[in-house]
């Protein structure tokens, strides 16, 4: 029975070990590519509330997927959209740009693959209620 225990002790140490060498032999494109379906994964569960999205520019299918959010403010913050890339006026290419006053809430907001999102303060996503308010 010690060595059955001690056995089952040493494959549950190896496994781990194992998992971690074949993280450190993807390359950093299937490593992003891994996270990337992660982050997709966690999304789509009916247990995901939110997630803080930290100040910067984030490309909407790569940084943050795809969808339909609403968009809390702890801190008063400014936020866009662009279709093309940031500072982009041509052809509409501004699709939202709102300061959301601290403790309040943006609504529902729309990111399309490929849009580019940016944000002044740390900003508060979560999937939108039932009736898409």
């Amino acid at each position: 029975m010690k060595k059955f225990l001690i056995t089952l002790l040493l494959v549950c140490m190896i496994i781990p070990m194992a998992a971690a060498d074949d993280l450190s032999s993807m390359t950093y494109d299937q490593l992003i590519a891994l996270r990337d379906q992660i982050n997709a994964e966690i999304v789509s569960r009916p247990e995901w509330k939110e997630v803080e999205v930290p100040v910067g520019q984030w490309k909407v299918g790569t940084d943050i997927p795809a969808g339909t959010y609403r968009v809390y403010a702890p801190k008063q913050a400014l936020i866009n959209v662009w279709r093309n890339a940031p500072q982009d006026y041509s052809n509409n290419g501004l699709l939202v740009n709102q300061i959301i006053t601290a403790g309040t809430e943006f609504g529902r907001l729309i990111l399309e693959e490929g849009w580019i999102f940016t944000n002044s303060k740390p900003v508060i996503f979560s999937p939108p209620s039932a009736l898409g308010f």
